[in-house]
């Protein structure tokens, strides 16, 4: 590949980069890969790689001007330092594999379906019942207001407790999507949510149990993925030959994906 082709595969791919940068922050969909708080770099990232674009451009607009004075002053130079500007002008070049490479986060990025993980991220693994650590050690957070918790908080609550029975009653309210696990049982779904504290890369899944009558609700046939906000209260059950909190809906209906689908250990 010589020069002036590569610097156009160069620029072409920057500039896809860019435009896969503000599709994802033009959409707001930037925290269905990153945790919250990182959602400043593919800003920074942006500007990076538009100034990349902008100066690959610019020299391929001054290469003919430079091409033309280089023809000027050709019979100027000897043959052996003519033969040295032309290897020096091929070292930098990209191979196609390069750019081939280069191109893929950019092309996944643009093609691949804009979504937050659900049950397909899943796998073979189990919903965990243990909320993730918090990620700073000691660090003092103000707790959920009475009927503000979410699943990772109520999960929180229930590691701390070695008495389940003292839940029993309590009143819940939480956003989460619906994973049907044939192990959980007729009338049983997980309400479910991950937790990110980077990137998508190390999220983990994490789930409440739920007892519904769905033909009640109106909701006979729920779906995988589906997102949904059950509100009931805390029972106790038995999943996998051991005693869990169970949610026992009053009512499960459906609702839109959050803003933010992932919480934050």
């Amino acid at each position: 590949m010589n020069e002036t082709l590569s610097n156009m595969m160069k620029s072409a791919v920057l500039v896809g980069t860019a435009l896969m940068f503000y599709a994802k922050i033009s959409t707001g969909t930037l925290t269905y890969y990153i945790n919250q708080r990182f959602v400043w770099l593919p800003y920074v990232a942006l500007l990076i790689v538009l100034m990349l674009a902008v100066t690959l451009i610019y020299q391929l607009m001054r290469r003919p001007k430079l091409a033309t004075a280089h023809a000027h002053h050709h019979h100027d130079h000897n043959h052996h330092h003519h033969d040295h500007d032309h290897d020096h002008d091929h070292t930098h070049n990209a191979s196609w594999l390069t750019i081939a490479l280069l191109s893929l986060p950019m092309l996944f990025g643009l093609l691949a379906p804009t979504k937050p993980l659900g049950t397909g991220a899943l796998g073979s693994r189990s919903l965990a019942q243990a909320a993730p650590a918090r990620e700073a050690a000691g660090a003092r957070l103000s707790a959920p207001a009475k009927g503000e918790k979410n699943i990772m908080d109520w999960l929180r609550e229930f590691s701390r407790s070695s008495n389940l029975s003292g839940f029993v009653g309590q009143p819940v309210d939480v956003i989460g999507f619906v994973y049907k696990d044939p192990k959980a049982g007729a009338g049983r779904f997980w309400v479910a949510r991950f937790t990110v504290s980077c990137c998508v890369a190390d999220a983990s899944a994490i789930g409440m149990l739920v007892q519904s009558d769905g033909a009640a609700n109106g909701l006979k046939d729920l779906q995988n993925d589906q997102w949904v906000r059950v509100t009931g209260k805390i029972s106790v059950g038995e999943f996998d030959g051991e005693q869990v909190p169970v949610i026992s809906a009053s009512k499960v209906e459906l609702t839109a994906t959050p803003e933010n689908p992932y919480l934050q250990p």
